[in-house]
């Protein structure tokens, strides 16, 4: 069979970050390390653990996956946000084709890497054709799983409209653990023109970050198939809704806690890259000034939008109040 006929395994690196998750680390560990149809490499940050997870961690490297494991980078409690920036800082001079982000406690299906970089390879070559590669993010739906792993019937899913900025500044849709990216989008997180770009402040979470950034300035895309069994237990940094009632009851929660921070995290992207907007897109240069001064415009002009219509109600209401 002729090279031209084989098949190409991308070199996936994946990042995940480690806080006292000895309970289910291994599980995870075992289901990505046994992804099909792509190498991967795992690049871990312990986040300050207490319990037994970097003697996890040492065992696993320790233990004949060296091909696939770099060394766990330790240090002290920063949290989530923070240890996602550290590795994907540290993930700049690592080689690979693609960057994926991984919770500690969930469980891949084998093709979920496969899948992602399927679609993240045919956009790819959609913009060889257009003109050069673009910075993207690929998400995807999840399963809802308990902490035994049992799956947790219906769980809140919903239509999702087309992925954009005008949604990226005030509603995330990329969960992190679903998180692929190419090189493009880790280039623009960690460099400028002169050199490494300063860290983030007033950033709600990591992957919002992602998304906003693929929405600025690239593609993203959003798979309605579910690849991920996330797991809803306890301990979780961020858990999912499963019922109809805790949706709303979590939704107005959320609304109330982000009062403030949206407009904030938008004034963060304003800060680090608004240069680079206003040259590579007026238009959306114009909708995030206009977002950060809460221009009552934004309310009838439907470039602001939430993924479902009672949400992009509730959002132009508080726009208007100054609430946002």
């Amino acid at each position: 069979m002729g090279k031209e006929n084989e098949k190409k395994e991308y070199l996936v690196l994946v990042l995940m970050s480690v806080y006292n998750g000895e309970k289910y680390l291994k599980e995870q560990l075992d289901s990505i390390l046994g992804q099909k149809g792509c190498d991967v490499m795992l690049l871990i940050r312990d986040d300050g653990s207490v319990d037994g997870s970097a003697e996890i961690l040492q065992k696993y490297f320790d233990s004949g996956q060296k091909a696939k494991f770099y060394p766990a980078i330790g240090g002290k409690n920063i949290g989530a946000v923070q240890s996602f920036f550290e590795l994907l800082y540290a993930a700049r001079d690592l080689p690979c084709d693609y960057i994926a982000l991984a919770d500690q406690d969930d469980i891949w299906k084998e093709d979920k890497l496969a899948a992602a970089v399927g679609a993240m390879e045919k956009e790819r070559e959609t913009q060889k054709k257009a003109g050069g590669e673009k910075p993207c993010l690929y998400a995807s739906e999840v399963q809802p799983v308990d902490g035994r792993g049992k799956k947790i019937p219906g769980g809140i899913r919903y239509p999702k409209r087309k992925p954009g900025f005008g949604n990226a500044l005030v509603e995330n849709i990329c969960t992190g653990c679903t998180c692929v990216l190419n090189r493009e989008l880790l280039l623009l997180f960690c460099d400028t023109a002169a050199g490494r770009r300063p860290m983030p402040c007033h950033v709600i979470m990591h992957d919002f970050w992602l998304y906003i950034l693929a929405g600025a300035f690239g593609r993203v895309i959003f798979d309605d198939e579910s690849y991920i069994y996330y797991r809803q237990h306890g301990e979780n940094t961020v858990g999912m809704p499963s019922t109809i009632l805790e949706s709303y009851k979590r939704r107005i929660v959320n609304f109330k806690k982000n009062r403030g921070k949206l407009r904030k995290q938008a004034g963060e992207l304003k800060r680090l890259y608004g240069k680079e907007l206003e040259g590579q897109d007026k238009g959306k240069a114009e909708l995030l000034e206009d977002f950060i001064n809460g221009k009552r415009r934004l309310i009838l002009d439907g470039k602001l939008y939430r993924q479902r219509k009672s949400d992009s109600f509730i959002m132009k209401l508080f726009l208007l109040l100054g609430w946002l």
